[in-house]
């Protein structure tokens, strides 16, 4: 590429349905496919019909799984996107992930939606591919598509308290720290390979492995 010789420290980000086959044929250095992405965030909607953990985990492996271990370990995973409706607004929807609340900030945040959000954070920190946090997320940012996605950052350490929200959530940023830091600890969490333990969806439980050898988490 042009790029590259120009400046041969340029990466290369492809997004797209062809973006994970065309790292492995060398045109990007990395990938930000969205296939995953939906996955996860479908897995855990309130209206989902008809997935599986087992479908969940072939997806996130078809995906992500092809990749060479250095693309795998920086092709990043971003589950909520710039245009929006934010992960926790989407999860507070009746309608289906790609339901989008136009022109509107979306309803308020429900109990359910919350655990949800944890859940989807946690298998997207620990399945494969880097998590990438849409900035807000990690306080409990909701919001509509848009505008309202891209609202101004919460902040916890302003002196003002017109700048302070009231919903910033100190244990959602705890809970993306903790997983920060042990996804830094255990290098199976970075490099492992993904490996299916177990699927129960009669009785809502999904277990899984990142795996190196002589190392594995589960």
């Amino acid at each position: 590429m042009m790029g590259r010789t120009l400046n041969p420290n340029l990466v290369f980000v492809g997004s797209g349905v062809d973006a994970a086959i065309r790292v492995a044929e060398g045109m990007f250095d990395l990938t930000l496919d969205l296939d995953a992405s939906i996955s996860v965030e479908r897995f855990f909607h309130p209206a989902a019909i008809g997935v599986s953990g087992g479908n969940l985990l072939a997806d996130i492996e078809k995906t992500l799984g092809t990749l060479r271990i250095e693309a795998r370990e920086a092709s990043p995973v971003l589950l909520s996107v710039v245009d929006g409706p934010r992960l926790l607004t989407r999860y507070s929807e009746p309608e289906a992930v790609a339901a989008q609340s136009v022109h509107s900030p979306g309803p308020a945040p429900t109990a359910a939606a919350i655990d949800r959000w944890r859940l989807a954070t946690i298998v997207q920190h620990l399945a494969l591919g880097p998590p990438l946090t849409f900035y807000g997320d990690e306080v409990g940012m909701p919001g509509g598509p848009s505008a309202f996605a891209r609202a101004p950052m919460w902040w916890d350490d302003l002196t003002e308290p017109a700048t302070k929200s009231t919903a910033y959530r100190n244990d959602y940023f705890a809970l993306v720290e903790w997983l920060h830091a042990t996804r830094a600890k255990y290098p199976a969490l970075r490099k492992g390979t993904l490996r299916p333990v177990l699927h129960d969806d009669d009785r809502k439980l999904l277990a899984f492995a990142r795996t190196l050898p002589g190392d594995e988490v589960i």
